[in-house]
């Protein structure tokens, strides 16, 4: 049996970690709700300090990041299936460049399209996506691609042969088969995947500050701009971007329990 020092130890070390992880966001509801003190606690109060601008730069951000991650999971998903049976020699440098992203800075990423896609380029067909929220939501994905691939893959690995054999074997073609059994059993991979691109592109900063233009300018932007002369607006911006994020984490619970 544990003794008395272990639980108090264990118990102290969960506490340290709780108050680690809930300080961040707690701090911001509080300063959400500081500068309106005098006027109640509510939520309507908080939006009050909302401009268009800002409500703008949200909306923005919830599309963007929702564009990427539907991208970064269509590519896992073709990235899954075209090196399911490769070799690993084969697969290797495939997936050396999909985890390569993880290792370069957001800022090395944003002045990399900058330098390829700034002005009319054959990858972008003559189109110059300078400016563009073509241009963030590709950093988006390029940045948080790894993060889809590898569940995508040990999701598709977990699936085996057996009942995709079985669906063959009872006439299905391949395409049905993708349909109607591999997706469904990577779904629930998928799903979780898809919620952490999306997370990570609605708030991604470091890219977003070399790429954005006024009329792209995304909701991390603004609240470090807001910081500066409005903090009660940045702290309000932070707020709804968390709300945001626990919205998107319930909707993801609940298709995932609608998929059973």
């Amino acid at each position: 049996p544990a003794s008395a020092s272990g639980k108090f130890a264990r118990l102290s070390l969960s506490m340290l970690a709780a108050f680690i992880l809930l300080a961040p966001p707690a701090a911001v509801v509080w300063n959400a709700f500081l500068p309106r003190v005098g006027a109640g606690w509510e939520f309507s109060n908080i939006f009050a300090q909302l401009g268009s601008s800002e409500i703008t730069a949200l909306t923005r951000s919830a599309v963007y990041g929702l564009s990427a991650a539907g991208i970064d999971i269509l590519l896992a998903v073709l990235i899954a299936l075209a090196l399911r049976r490769a070799s690993f020699f084969s697969a290797l440098p495939v997936e050396l460049a999909v985890m390569l992203t993880v290792a370069l800075p957001g800022s090395v990423i944003g002045i990399a399209l900058l330098s390829a896609f700034n002005a009319p380029s054959p990858l972008s067909f003559g189109i110059p996506l300078g400016g563009s929220a073509a241009i963030l939501i590709l950093a988006y994905v390029i940045r948080n691609l790894p993060l889809a691939v590898r569940p995508a893959r040990a999701a598709l690995e977990s699936v085996g042969h057996d009942l995709e054999s079985a669906a063959a074997g009872l006439g299905a073609t391949r395409a049905r088969v993708l349909c109607r059994v591999t997706l469904p059993l990577m779904f629930p991979s998928l799903l979780a995947a898809g919620l952490i691109c999306f997370i990570s592109g609605a708030g991604e900063f470091v890219a977003s500050q070399l790429l954005y233009s006024p009329r792209t300018r995304p909701v991390s932007v603004q609240i470090a701009e807001s910081f500066r002369t409005d903090p009660g607006a940045a702290f309000a911006m932070a707020l709804c971007l968390m709300l945001l994020s626990i919205t998107a984490i319930l909707g993801a619970s609940w298709l995932q329990r609608r998929a059973r």
